[in-house]
C-alpha cells in the first residue's frame, strides 16, 4: 500500500477517501472486490474511471483504468475489470500523479446512493477493511476476569 485511507473528520473535509495500491510493472490487472454491476465508465478530468455497484449496496470504484468494461457489465468477485493505466502506456503526463509508480486508487462507498430514498449521504470507508486478516484473532484476558 502506498497511501492508507484518512478518514475526514467532516465529511467535506480533507482526507484520502481509498488507498492507493502499488501495481507491479508486469502485471497491471485489476480485480473485481466482490460480485456486481458496471454503473459507471468513463473519463472523470484526465483518467478513466470504473465503479461497481455491490448487491450490499457499497461501490467500489478504481482509477486510472486503462481498459474500462461498458456500464451494465455483470461481474464475478475475483474477475479481471481491467488494467491499470501507467507511465509505461507512453503516456508523458502520466495520468495519475499522486504516486511514483503505477498505483491504483480504490475507494468504497456505502449507503446513501441517489435516488435510493434513504435521504442519507453516502459514507466512504476503508476498502481493506473489506479484505480481511490473514492473522489469527487473538483474545486477550480482560482485567479483574467476570
Amino acid at each position: 500500500m502506498i497511501r492508507p485511507f484518512e478518514k475526514p473528520a467532516q465529511r467535506w473535509s480533507a482526507g484520502h477517501r481509498g488507498v492507493d495500491l502499488a501495481v507491479p510493472v508486469n502485471d497491471r490487472r485489476v480485480y473485481a472486490p466482490a460480485p456486481g454491476k458496471v454503473v459507471f465508465s468513463g473519463t472523470v478530468v484526465n483518467r478513466k474511471v470504473l465503479v461497481i455497484a455491490h448487491p450490499d449496496g457499497r461501490r467500489s470504484t478504481f482509477e486510472p483504468m486503462d481498459e474500462t468494461l461498458p456500464v451494465g457489465t455483470t461481474v464475478a468477485a475475483g474477475e479481471v475489470i481491467g488494467t491499470v493505466a501507467g507511465a509505461a502506456d507512453g503516456n508523458s503526463e502520466r495520468p495519475y500523479l499522486r504516486c511514483s509508480t503505477p498505483c491504483l486508487y480504490w475507494g468504497v462507498r456505502q449507503g446513501g446512493a441517489r435516488g435510493d430514498g434513504s435521504g442519507k449521504e453516502a459514507e466512504y470507508i476503508n476498502p481493506m477493511s473489506l479484505l480481511g486478516s490473514k492473522k489469527p484473532s487473538i483474545l486477550l484476558p480482560v482485567p479483574g476476569g467476570y
